[in-house]
């Protein structure tokens, strides 16, 4: 949009992450809003062109910058399975998994209310009722399940959803130092079994 670049600044001199969504702009046009500091695409695929062989489109040109990091919408809905596994090929550094949660976050599947609309929430996706994708209602880890049997990569899987997204908010610290001294009743255990990808508190 016109006066974004300025916008983009003045968030940026006030050490706000800024992130692309919800957006219309061609490769051109999200490189330079790159350029001009935004860090994220806030979920990619959703609300934005696809990638294409002659209109390549923000997250093809995110991925190749290699330092935007693509949000990641991991129910299997939103993004098909394989899409989903593509970027983490391609930019296995940059994938961090987002939850685009709604109100009816937990909820039974159903009919619930949003607003004004009803929200028809099935496998732990929200549609409005004219078939409108709106959200999910999975816990932000269940994405990590579902990224890790897609993948096969488990370990991709977690730091999408842990390391990689401290990343984007500035943290460089190894994991190592994120990890000493922090209680136990603040971490997770994963294990990987013959089910999959599971996990629970440590403490």
């Amino acid at each position: 949009l016109e006066g974004a670049d300025g916008v983009i600044a003045a968030l940026r001199e006030r050490n706000v992450v800024v992130s692309l969504g919800h957006s219309a702009a061609d490769e051109a046009e999200a490189t330079q809003a790159y350029a001009s500091g935004v860090a994220m695409v806030t979920h990619a695929f959703n609300a934005m062109p696809d990638m294409h062989r002659r209109a390549p489109g923000p997250v093809a040109a995110a991925a190749l910058r290699g330092d935007v990091a693509l949000g990641l919408i991991a129910d299997g809905v939103h993004v098909a399975p394989t899409m989903a596994v593509l970027p983490q090929r391609l930019a296995p550094e940059q994938v961090v998994i987002v939850s685009d949660a709604l109100a009816p976050y937990g909820l039974a599947e159903g009919v619930h209310r949003w607003d004004q609309r009803p929200l028809i929430v099935k496998g732990g996706s929200c549609r409005l009722e004219d078939g409108t994708l709106a959200g999910v209602t999975l816990p932000l880890l269940e994405g990590v399940v579902r990224l890790a049997r897609w993948s096969g990569a488990a370990g991709r899987a977690i730091a999408a959803a842990t390391v990689l997204p401290r990343r984007v908010l500035g943290e460089r610290r190894s994991v190592p130092d994120l990890l000493i001294g922090r209680p136990l009743g603040e971490l997770l255990r994963w294990h990987k079994g013959p089910d999959g990808l599971s996990w629970r508190r440590a403490a």
